[in-house]
């Protein structure tokens, strides 16, 4: 009798218990359907009845997504020391988490941990980037090569890939590698044609290279391609019609303003950036051509 008792009291807790997974799994459902159907208020709720209930570990990815896609950054940063062992395999949220370190004032945790996962994920696309971007930064531009090879010599040839040949060209850059350099810019314009600041940067590279009738075909692609005028005219003007009195001094400095502008939006002008998901969708889709500005 008292075996049959407790098998009984062990079935209605076994009953219990999938009767709560059951209901965590159908408020993470609702949470997830608000929540990509733009009803914010009422994902909150359904995230917040989660909380309440002890939230799997599935369901943490989701709120983490959901509270990133709102900027809740704080937020985020005080889940960490609990979601970060429980999703340590995840590298979508173990980015985000970089990004609220470096969001959260803790620039070089959060670079050393996007190094830690690329190489744990050396072929995701975005840690990939990022942390080509930090080695730029820091000035090791090899390791940015290794890490940015790493990738592309495993992956299938693919358009996306434009963009690490512009980095990989960087980073040849800062070693005074012209010729590797314009082997990797020209991959990138090869596969990206519509990539203007890829085609400022290869320009650039084959004018100080001494070819300038290919650096002028390269400059009147960018200008077809942004539409801009001002200094890439002028200095096109420049080369088209060298002068006696034209100081090098003047085409060093047109050089210079040339190369910032090439570089913009990149770890050796301003800080990494952890997505590239945006930028390579609009090139795909044909909408845009976000690197110019």
């Amino acid at each position: 009798m008292k075996h049959v008792k407790r098998l009984s009291l062990i079935c209605c807790t076994l009953a219990l218990t999938l009767q709560g997974a059951d209901n965590q799994l159908h408020r993470y459902f609702m949470a997830n359907y608000h929540q990509f159907g733009g009803n914010i208020p009422k994902a909150f709720s359904w995230y917040t009845q989660l909380l309440n209930n002890e939230m799997p570990p599935y369901a943490y990815k989701g709120y983490v997504t959901f509270l990133h896609s709102l900027g809740h950054y704080n937020h985020i940063y005080k889940l960490m020391p609990t979601v970060d062992p429980l999703l340590p395999n995840d590298p979508e949220i173990q980015l985000i988490f970089a990004q609220v370190l470096e969001q959260s004032g803790k620039e070089n945790d959060s670079y050393e941990k996007v190094i830690k996962l690329s190489k744990k994920f050396p072929l995701h696309e975005e840690i990939c980037y990022a942390a080509a971007q930090i080695f730029i930064k820091r000035d090791e531009p090899a390791q940015a090569i290794t890490t940015i090879d790493a990738l592309i010599n495993s992956a299938p040839r693919k358009q996306n890939t434009f963009i690490f040949h512009y980095s990989k060209a960087i980073a040849h850059l800062a070693m005074d590698q012209k010729k590797l350099a314009l082997d990797s810019v020209a991959k990138s314009v090869e596969l990206q044609p519509r990539f203007d600041r890829g085609w400022l940067l290869y320009s650039l590279i084959e004018e100080q290279l001494g070819n300038v009738g290919e650096a002028l075909r390269g400059y009147a692609t960018y200008q077809k391609l942004s539409g801009e005028k001002g200094i890439i005219e002028q200095h096109v003007q420049r080369l088209e019609n060298p002068k006696k009195n034209t100081l090098e001094s003047e085409l060093k400095s047109d050089q210079k303003a040339i190369l910032l502008k090439a570089l913009h939006k990149h770890a050796s002008y301003e800080k990494p950036s952890f997505l590239i998901k945006d930028t390579l969708t609009r090139f795909a889709l044909g909408t845009t051509i976000p690197f110019h500005s």
